[in-house]
């Protein structure tokens, strides 16, 4: 997800997962600096669902489907049919009013992460920008919010280094699953590499004996 360059020069990496908002600071090659916050992309939903008075799992889908985190991006408001409760006709919104709904949430966000980053001293060192990954980096204008908080560039962290299904989990929601793959992949491989001594060695001689047998 971060570039050696991004490491060195300063980089905040956030991960905004459903029930929590969890980053580091990289500087100089090494993390400086990590948190959790009891806040993520599940609230945006909750949001919706609360405001909009529809279940959980329609304001799901309509914020992966219209969402928005900042209300200058939207060009087009087209109507969006959001189902109620208890058998009653669904309503239409526009999406303007879904986006007065997610924006406030999506700068508090952002604004809890800076305040700590600037309370710890780091805010200005992060020279690389913010790479975001978590289901909550998808959502539009998530990126451009966190860029005009931070006053940083800031991008999707896209998982690298993968084959096989490389394309299925090419995207910011699946970065924590495929580092802690590759992590444990290249952990793996140092092991078998390493050269086996004493009693190991041992006991690899009397398992290649029965084996003969």
């Amino acid at each position: 997800m971060l570039t050696h360059d991004e490491r060195e020069m300063g980089v905040l990496l956030l991960d905004l997962g459903a029930g929590t908002a969890d980053y580091a600071v990289f500087l100089e090659g090494n993390v400086v600096h990590t948190n959790v916050l009891p806040v993520g992309a599940g609230h945006f939903t909750s949001d919706i669902s609360v405001v909009l008075r529809t279940p959980m799992e329609d304001a799901e889908r309509i914020k992966k489907r219209h969402g928005c985190a900042l209300a200058s991006l939207i060009t087009e408001d087209d109507p969006i049919e959001v189902p109620t409760v208890g058998g009653r006709a669904p309503k239409i919104v526009s999406r303007h009013e879904l986006t007065n709904i997610l924006e406030p949430r999506a700068a508090e966000i952002a604004k809890l992460v800076y305040k700590d980053l600037e309370k710890v001293g780091l805010d200005k060192e992060i020279r690389s920008g913010v790479v975001m990954v978590g289901g909550g980096a998808e959502m539009d204008g998530m990126i451009e919010m966190i860029e005009q908080v931070f006053d940083q560039q800031a991008r999707k962290g896209i998982p690298r280094g993968l084959g096989g299904l490389a394309d299925t989990v090419a995207g910011p929601e699946w970065a924590a699953a495929a580092g802690l793959l590759l992590w444990g992949f290249r952990t793996e491989a140092k092991v078998r590499k390493r050269p086996r001594t004493g009693l190991a060695r041992v006991a690899d001689s009397f398992r290649s004996w029965f084996a003969a047998e």
